[in-house]
């Protein structure tokens, strides 16, 4: 057990301190091979295909990143490669990286980075935005120079050698590297390596055992560290980030035929977590005979022998706090005869031995059982007692005990919801699972640790306590390979156990209702928001604040995502009262945007692509009377001439196309509407009257122009809807404005609020009530995507959100939530999720439970 737990604690710093470092490997560009820079020595080997990418995989997905980025070392990272992912163009792209740490003879690391690629200038380039010092014509002609990325970095020494940019921290190695560059070949072992790493991961990992585990002495203290606790050989992995967790999955090679597995089929271990008490929180599960041959070597025939008549289920060992700040460990193996057990249990009392009687359950004194502690590695186990069909061991009576206390109380590992969701979430049946709860079992890691490493994991508690659970299993074994996966979770123990993926503070409340906006390099959602000090914020996948900028008001719509250069990169378009704003994904400005108006705006900005080919038009509504019509530039379209209107333009210009013509439609002031063909030119000479202060909502396009149907809101507050030549039809009162429009493939369909209930009206003007009883209904909005089968309610005073189907039956419990969602896949996982600002008013992004 104690060697478990040091694995536990070298891969933990590992990802502490080196989780920058994954993005997924592809094929190089690069006419040289940067795989044969790599010194043989080489300890640990992260590859990355491309900067750029990966470090925007990483901050904008991953809730580690969150965390990991507050850090000093986080932060010292983020600047250096913010230098290296300001490259917007196409030369930037797949420019890969190695990086190799080597162990010297004085137990130092030294470092060495690669980079490749056979673009011209870009190499230099690289260097001199590392370090702005550097003589980008010295690197270019392949002479030797200096670098520091950040004051918090070691100082480099490099050379562009071919087409590879070689860095590293000694020079010795440098010039190491650059000998071997194009004719060394790699070891057996990193080759057949490097083989079997996979194709689509975000990275990939390679580390030689014999090389690594020296370099620990850094991190654990010597009396923990012990011998290599297995065969030497390479691990290799490849590495995916996901917003919950960092995975990894690959091979061990060792260099011989030694196996780790114990056992040739894979288990699964639920019934171990039902007897196991919530306080571990570090388990070893293992497969089925183990205890039969371990004890075999410890304990007297006769009791070797009763082990291996019903020890033919798995066993596990855990150990964590109990609540007086003692340690405490237990044993449990599937036991499939309890009475057997129980005689056993009984016949094993001697000389200073008995048994307590706690809660109709006998817990015996068993002190020939702590020959199991050699077999389990685990502290001195005697006290033993039957729970349903498990025999549990524990360490003394009093952790007994609270196992009995546990079982009956529902106070198991399986009841844990944040424990069970994590491990049902990445674990899998395995020959071996070894899991490590990393915030709750802080103490536990720190006792492995040097002085040194164990006063900096007390002095960031705050860090730990934002990790979830590590997770190590052995698959399976074939052709002398042991397949193996790990993965890192992202779970905070001071986070309320509930379906709450990330949560984010605010420091002004919100306007309107959060966004998802799709993110156009790996496809997942991002979330947009705007405060009431017209703050625009965009929120990556995994909860991080990506961007912040003002904006000189509150935007009159939710923003367009366009591209604008037709190159599948996606911008935010936005309108004010008194601008257009066009922003990357970067939150910079795009070309000459802002655009500033010369009038105040009436309305919303309409976006208009009138042949679905991507050559959208921007159509703005003036208070004095102008409709500006404006190119994916900013610019005023060419040949766009309308007539200056002497009223203002009160309506959002929305688009008919009728047998093949487009009809551009809005009102005045006055409640006249207008119709305009694509260069302004009147369509109609005279639209319909709908009265003054009336204001057009939507269009559902007729067999021509004078039979389509136009939906408004008239000065009293009621919504009607006419055609071009009438007659003018009552739909419905809604109280205080609260109505919307949802569109469906056959045209908008209007629904309203009254009282406690939610109206909708179909497209053949059928009124419906969708949902009723909803005390305190405040605002309603339609979860895009399934028609008339789902909404989102805001109501009740604190109000919750309520996700309703279209008969009203609510989906899921209630959130208390100050304001209505944005609802949709945040990271492609399949499932829902809905961001909102919470009652505590903080933006917290949810699963949606089914």
């Amino acid at each position: 057990m104690r060697q478990v737990l040091i694995l536990l604690f070298l891969v933990a710093l590992t990802t502490v301190g080196a989780w920058q470092l994954f993005r997924q490997m592809g094929p190089t560009e690069s006419h040289s091979d940067p795989w044969s820079a790599v010194p043989t020595e080489a300890a640990l080997i992260i590859a990355l295909p491309d900067v750029r990418a990966f470090w925007e995989q990483w901050t904008r997905t991953a809730q580690l990143a969150t965390v990991l980025g507050g850090t000093s070392g986080g932060r010292t990272l983020d600047r250096a490669f913010g230098r290296l992912t300001l490259g917007e163009t196409e030369a930037w792209s797949k420019v890969p990286m190695i990086l190799a740490m080597v162990q010297g003879d004085d137990g130092s690391m030294a470092s060495c980075i690669i980079l490749s690629s056979a673009i011209p200038g870009v190499l230099p380039e690289i260097a001199v935005r590392l370090d702005a010092r550097v003589d980008p014509t010295v690197v270019a002609r392949g002479g030797p120079f200096r670098l520091h990325a950040d004051t918090a970095l070691p100082e480099l020494h490099g050379r562009l050698h071919k087409d590879l940019l070689l860095l590293s921290s000694d020079p010795g190695l440098l010039e190491a590297m650059v000998r071997r560059t194009g004719s060394a070949a790699m070891s057996n072992g990193l080759s057949q390596a490097r083989t079997t790493l996979g194709h689509g991961a975000d990275a990939y990992l390679l580390l030689r055992l014999a090389q690594a585990w020296p370099g620990l002495e850094q991190w654990v203290a010597p009396h923990a560290l012990g011998p290599l606790p297995c065969s030497d050989g390479w691990a290799a992995l490849d590495v995916r980030i996901r917003p919950e967790a960092l995975l990894m999955s690959g091979v061990f090679l060792p260099n011989d035929s030694t196996g780790i597995a114990e056992n040739a089929t894979p288990f699964v271990q639920e019934n171990m977590l039902r007897v196991l008490p919530a306080e571990v929180t570090v388990l070893d599960l293992r497969g089925p005979k183990i205890l039969e041959r371990r004890t075999s070597e410890h304990m007297p025939d006769s009791l070797g022998s009763f082990f291996s008549d019903w020890s033919v289920g798995p066993c596990a060992t855990g150990s964590g706090y109990l609540s007086e700040g003692s340690l405490a460990h237990w044993l449990v193996v599937e036991a499939m005869d309890t009475a057997a057990t129980t005689r056993l249990l009984a016949s094993l009392g001697g000389p200073g031995t008995g048994a307590l009687l706690h809660r109709d359950h006998r817990i015996h004194h068993a002190p020939a059982l702590r020959a199991l502690a050699d077999s389990t590695w685990t502290s001195t186990l005697e006290w033993a007692v039957v729970l349903g069909d498990h025999l549990v061991v524990a360490d003394r009576s009093s952790a007994a005990v609270h196992a009995v206390n546990a079982y009956l109380d529902g106070g198991t590992l399986a009841q844990d919801l944040r424990t069970s969701e994590l491990l049902q979430r990445n674990a899998s049946p395995a020959l071996r699972t070894i899991w490590c709860d990393l915030g709750r079992g802080q103490a536990q890691l720190a006792q492995l640790a040097t002085s040194t490493t164990a006063a900096t994991m007390s002095a960031r508690t705050d860090l730990w306590n934002e990790l979830g659970g590590f997770l190590f299993q052995l698959r399976r074994e074939e052709q002398g390979m042991s397949y193996v996966h790990l993965s890192l979770q992202h779970a905070p123990i001071t986070r309320p156990v509930d379906r709450t993926r990330w949560s984010l503070p605010l420091t002004a409340p919100l306007v309107g209702v959060p966004q998802m906006t799709r993110n156009h390099s790996n496809g997942m959602s991002e979330v947009l928001i705007q405060d009431s000090t017209a703050r625009l914020l965009l929120i990556s996948t995994g909860g991080q604040v990506l961007w912040e900028r003002g904006l000189d008001g509150v935007m009159l719509a939710p923003a367009a995502q366009v591209d604008r250069f037709h190159n599948g990169k996606l911008q935010l378009l936005i309108g004010t009262d008194r601008h257009i704003y066009l922003i990357d994904r970067n939150g910079v400005d795009v070309g000459d945007f802002p655009v500033r108006l010369p009038a105040k705006a009436g309305a919303a900005i309409s976006v208009v692509d009138y042949e679905k080919d991507g050559r959208y038009r921007i159509l703005v509504p003036l208070e004095d009377g102008r409709l500006l019509n404006l190119g994916p530039d900013g610019k005023p379209v060419e040949g766009w001439n309308p007539a200056t209107l002497p009223v203002p333009i009160t309506s959002a210009v929305q688009h008919l196309r009728i047998k093949g013509k487009d009809h551009l439609l809005f009102n005045d002031a006055n409640g006249r509407i207008h119709v305009l063909d694509r260069r302004g030119a009147k369509r109609m000479a005279n639209g319909p009257e709908l009265g003054k202060g009336s204001t057009l909502i939507a269009v559902r396009g007729g067999n021509d122009i004078a039979t389509s149907q136009v939906i408004y809101l008239d000065a009293e507050g009621q919504l009607r809807s006419t055609t071009m030549e009438g007659p003018i039809e009552r739909i419905g009162r809604p109280e205080q404005g609260r109505f919307g429009v949802r569109s469906t493939g056959t045209g908008p369909r209007i629904w309203w609020l009254r009282g406690d209930s939610l109206w909708s009206r179909s497209e053949e003007g059928v009124r419906s009530l969708v949902a009723h009883g909803f005390v305190g209904l405040q605002q309603a909005l339609p979860i895009p995507g399934n028609e008339d089968s789902a909404w989102q309610l805001l109501a009740g005073d604190p109000s919750s959100l309520h996700i309703v189907d279209g008969h009203g039956t609510e989906l899921m419990p209630p959130t208390k939530a100050k304001s209505l969602a944005a609802i949709g896949d945040l990271d492609r996982d399949g499932e829902l999720d809905l961001v909102t600002v919470t009652q505590d008013g903080r933006l917290t992004a949810l699963r949606v439970a089914r």
